[in-house]
């Protein structure tokens, strides 16, 4: 009788520890991927900041020209 206390006890210390271990390596790939997608994020606003600016000078350039030889006036 003692030695399945013993048994018993042992058992839930080994599967109380491995759940956490397992939880906590959960969290941790969890966090990772966060990590991973802000980065991928910050790649893409750089390059939308870059094709921003280029179609904003774009059209600062459009508001300047004069088309039909200057009859119109954009």
């Amino acid at each position: 009788m003692h030695f399945l206390v013993r048994l018993y006890t042992t058992g839930s210390l080994f599967f109380s520890i491995l759940f956490l271990c397992v939880a906590f390596l959960v969290i941790f790939d969890i966090f990772d991927e966060i990590n991973e997608f802000c980065g991928v994020m910050e790649n893409d606003l750089k390059k939308f900041k870059f094709y921003a600016s280029g179609a904003s000078r774009t059209m600062d350039g459009i508001d300047k020209r004069l088309l039909f030889g200057g009859a119109v006036s954009v």
